[in-house]
């Protein structure tokens, strides 16, 4: 009995929330707001490279045709108070000149609705995160909570 007891606190704490993003961007205080995953979507994290929408779509098939949000961190983003988000990995960026790659993510809810993007910052503990910014013809709806 004790061993469970044990096995079962050890899962809450797995489960708590394990990540916190705060919004840098002033564009959006106050108003929580999705990009559109159309043609003129854009976004760019921390490198030159810079995330079409159709990338986006893909990396979001992934992960419910697979059924991995139940496996994913789980975290909150100040952009959005009282909903919890998870991440899912989309690829690294070598920033060469400081000899580091950098690992970015997508951020959504339990819904599948994609609301940005972030880079971890390596060497930080615990992992600081930057969210990143969209292409200035990136257009915007409302975000709707569940």
């Amino acid at each position: 009995m004790k061993i469970f007891s044990i096995a079962a606190v050890a899962l809450l704490v797995d489960i708590s929330v394990s990540f916190d993003l705060i919004d840098d961007d002033d564009t959006f205080r106050n108003k929580p707001k999705i990009p559109i995953l159309n043609r003129k979507f854009g976004m760019k994290c921390q490198t030159n490279t810079i995330y079409n929408a159709e990338t986006i779509m893909q990396n979001l098939d992934k992960v419910y045709s697979n059924k991995l949000l139940a496996r994913l961190e789980q975290g909150s983003f100040t952009r959005f108070p009282g909903v919890v988000f998870y991440h899912y990995f989309i690829g690294q960026s070598n920033i060469s000149e400081q000899g580091y790659y950098l690992s970015n993510y997508i951020i959504v809810d339990s819904r599948g609705v994609f609301v940005a993007g972030v880079t971890s910052i390596p060497g930080l503990y615990p992992t600081a995160y930057k969210v990143c910014k969209f292409t200035e013809e990136t257009e915007f709806a409302t975000y709707r909570r569940q």
